[in-house]
Formats: structure tokens, sequence, C-alpha cells
């Protein structure tokens, strides 16, 4: 039985392009399911409506009826699904989930009812898991914040649980607190902002085992981010001499005067002072994003080590062996700045224009493999195989601020067979 769980943050298929970018989701999201052919879909969502604090409902309506009703669906004749419409400002998440299950399988798997203690069987059809019964939302505490938070940020988590006949297997979906200053990660080796990650991570485990523990399968947007300060001393360290110029905040450009570096530049010595990268609070502007391309991966990977502490634990990850999921731009008609890649561009196939991008990078943030997926020790053990797949949907397509990254694997025939 193939297994197919995916994690998006679609924020921006719900802002100013997002009926493109929903066009091209569906799209790539299409193909993939049409590649792998699942008969059990997980989908993630974080994000859902949009970045802003102000939520469009019949958008959101409108993008999900478009996914329930997509050709590759057919066969998963039971749909699960769960969208945050809690939209006060102490309890929404903008989290949503979606379970596709084919109909095969409706005797073999059972959703796990919170109120009544009990699995139960699924209903073929389509079943909002809007009353909390088959699914618990959780918003992270203010204490797993900075202490200066003033606006509760909608992060948090939902908890589904399935039995699969002889397998109990929490699916998770999280979504923790991004980096708010750029210049601050990049002159620390860990950041606060880590700090808080694990905080939220800690507490989503706690609140695990208020359960007997059975299979865990965390995926979501984890919002972690390399070693920035390393990753870029690693990476200008290639380019040869630089400079580095700190400009401050109490210079005649800025209103503040706390004395505290507000950009960074590192800049070429090479006779051209060419900027090589800039860094202001909200801004990481990379010269050559060759820097993040597939043959420059394993050498980068060795700075992302914020979930070393549950990977050393209790839980396991497949080899990254993609780009990073964030940041990547959002206007799908910028094709004149994107650099194109020969390859694909030599090789014309149907539709080669949606995919006609080298990289699609943004430069808000430190490129970094923020959606993930992991999975406790003994999952991985029994079922994760040199067969399965972790990898990213869209490379070269303009999908909004994250790829969309999925893993897919086989369930042994024999797990599903009447006992």
């Amino acid at each position: 039985m193939k297994v197919l769980l995916i994690t998006g943050n679609i924020g921006s298929l719900f802002e100013e392009f997002g009926s493109a970018l929903q066009k091209n989701w569906l799209k790539q999201y299409s193909k993939l399911v049409e590649s792998e052919r699942p008969l059990f879909i997980g989908l993630h969502f974080q994000e859902i409506g949009g970045k802003s604090q102000v939520v469009d409902s019949e958008k959101i309506a409108t993008f999900f009826y478009e996914l329930k009703r997509l050709p590759v669906h057919h066969g998963l004749s039971c749909f699960y699904s769960y969208i945050d419409k809690e939209y006060d400002e102490q309890k929404y998440t903008a989290l949503g989930c979606c379970y596709f299950i084919h109909q095969s399988l409706l005797s073999s798997i059972k959703v796990w009812n919170f109120k009544e203690k009990e699995f139960q069987p699924l209903i073929e059809g389509e079943v909002l898991l809007e009353n909390y019964e088959t699914v618990q939302k959780y918003k992270y505490p203010l204490s797993c914040f900075s202490k200066k938070t003033r606006r509760w940020p909608r992060k948090g988590f939902t908890w589904t649980r399935w039995s699969f006949k002889n397998e109990i297997i929490d699916m998770v979906n999280v979504h923790l607190s991004h980096d708010a200053c750029n210049v601050s990660v990049s002159m620390k080796s860990v950041s606060k902002y880590s700090k808080y990650r694990k905080r939220a991570l800690v507490y989503t485990l706690e609140q695990l085992h208020t359960l007997p523990s059975y299979h865990h399968l965390l995926y979501g947007d984890f919002n972690v981010r390399p070693e920035t300060k390393e990753l870029i001393e690693h990476i200008m360290k290639n380019k040869g001499n630089q400079v580095i110029n700190h400009i401050h905040t109490n210079n005649n450009n800025n209103n503040k005067k706390d004395g505290k570096p507000y950009k960074v530049v590192y800049q070429s010595l090479n006779g051209s002072k060419k900027d090589l990268l800039i860094i202001e609070d909200r801004l990481f502007i990379l010269h050559d994003y060759d820097d993040f391309a597939h043959d420059k991966i394993e050498s980068l990977l060795q700075f992302d080590k914020e979930l070393d502490w549950l990977k050393n634990d209790s839980f396991k990850e497949m080899q990254l062996n993609f780009i990073p999921t964030y940041p990547h731009v959002e206007d799908p008609y910028i094709e004149d700045y994107l650099v194109k890649d020969p390859y694909i561009e030599n090789h014309h196939v149907e539709g080669s224009k949606e995919i006609s991008f080298k990289h699609t990078f943004g430069n808000v943030r430190c490129p970094s493999w923020c959606d993930r997926i992991l999975a406790d020790n003994s999952f991985f053990e029994k079922y994760i195989s040199c067969s399965s797949v972790y990898n990213i949907f869209g490379e070269h397509v303009i999908l909004g601020d994250h790829k969309p990254v999925y893993m897919a694997f086989e369930f042994p025939f024999g797990l599903l067979a009447d006992q």
C-alpha cells in the first residue's frame, strides 16, 4: 500500500497572486499523485487563508473544493478534512489537514475519537473534522515565545490518530515560529528563535504523551534554520577575500540610537567591490544563489543542526537531497529576472514555460529547509526503506514562498490483511 505524506505552507496561495499560484500548486500536486498512485494521502497545511490577520473564508472554501474534486483522487472515496475556523486571536492557528483514503481500505483503517476514546470506522464520502472529536488542535502557549511577544502568534499543531489494522499512528501537523530578524541570527551561532521552536516541540511531545504512545509522524513547517552565521562564513570562504561592513542604527540614516547593527554587507575585494550578500532585518540578498544548488546541498547540510536533538533522541528523517524549501518568490509573472535553466529550456516539453526556472529563491531570509517530515525511530525502521522517496514538488515552478515537501513509502500488504 503506497502512502503519500505532504506538508505545504500555502499562505501565498491566498494573497496577491493567489489565483495563479493555486493553479500551479494543484497542477504540480496532481502530477505527483498521478506518479505515486497512493492509496492513502495525508496533507498537512499551514497558513491557510494567507499570512495576514484578515482571513477570507470563501477563498479557503474554494481552494479545498478544487483540491477535493481533482481527477487524480478518483477511487480515493473517503475524504477527511479539518480547517481551523476559530478566528479569535487566542485560538486561531491557520492550520488545516486533509486525508484521502482509497475505497478498498475503508474496512482496514479507523480514526480515533478523542471524545469517546475509541477508534471508529471510516465513513465513505466527505467528513469534516470540525467538531474536534477526531482531531485535536493546540495553539502554542505564550511561554513558547519571546517574553516581548505582543501579539499571540498563530502557531500550533493538530493531531489525528489512525489505526492501520495492527498499527496505531499519530499524524501531527506542526507550525513553529520563524526568525524575526536576519541580522541577529547572522551574528550569533545559536539564535534565540531556535530555542523558542524547541520549547514548542517539547510542548507538542508532552501533549502526545497524554495518550499511550505508539507511532508518531511529525510533519509541517518547522521553520528551522541552519546555523546562519557558520553557513555564511562557509559560503564567503569559497568566494575568496571579502570585507564585512556592520552599519549601526545610530548613523544618519536611521532614527534609532541604540547602537545595534541593522545591516550587514559582505563585499568582494577583487577590485569591483561587488556586494556578495546584503542582510537586513527582513532582507537576505545573495548575489549568486548557485551556492544553494543541488551539488552544494551536501556541504550545506552540516549547518542544518536545529532538529538534531530530536532526531538523536526518538525521531528520524530521510536524507535531505533537495534544495531549501524557503524562501521562494511569490510572483508567478517575474520571469524577466529569474535565471533560466539551459537544460530545461533545451528539452522542451508541453507546458515547459511553467518549469523554466533554474531557481526561484526569494530574498527575504537565508534559504532554509523549513518544511520537514519526521517519523519516530520504530516506524522509520519498520517502513522507511531505500525505495521510499523524500523530496519537494514544483521545484522549477513558482508555487509560493514555500516548496511543498512529500514522503512516499510502502506499507507491507500483509499489514492490512484480515487478522
